[in-house]
């Protein structure tokens, strides 16, 4: 609990930066990152993620005091989901469609190159670049 609570954390202070600019120009979801729009006043936003395991059941982004403490802080929340299936099929469907969420977790395997072969990740450093 305490990695994915970390890893939602750094997740969320990336979403919520700005600033730099992205060299490559990705498809599907990663591709509709929204512009640079820096403002002194901050906007929730909402980040769609989902966790390729059948086992995963929906958390609520807000029902426990650290996830409610970081929207407060950083205008971020998550909307957390999981396949309804298959995992493999599932993500290989939304990635020919190009119509996946913007954070997944996957293991590595060939769903995971079909992602990578079709650019459809983005490296942390490019996000990292584009927002802080």
């Amino acid at each position: 609990m305490a990695i994915a609570t970390t890893l939602t954390a750094a997740l969320a202070l990336v979403a919520s930066c700005s600033g730099g600019s992205a060299e490559s120009k990705p498809k599907g979801n990663a591709a509709q990152i929204p512009p640079d729009n820096s403002s002194n006043s901050m906007s929730n936003v909402t980040v769609k993620a989902m966790w390729m395991y059948v086992w995963f059941k929906g958390k609520k982004w807000g029902a426990d005091p650290v996830t409610k403490r970081i929207t407060e802080k950083t205008g971020v929340q998550f909307d957390f989901s999981g396949p309804d299936g298959d995992d493999d099929q599932k993500a290989n469907v939304m990635l020919i469609f190009g119509d996946y969420p913007e954070v997944m977790w996957m293991d590595r395997g060939p769903t995971w190159d079909n992602y990578i072969n079709s650019k459809a990740l983005l490296p942390i450093d490019v996000l990292a670049a584009k927002y802080c």
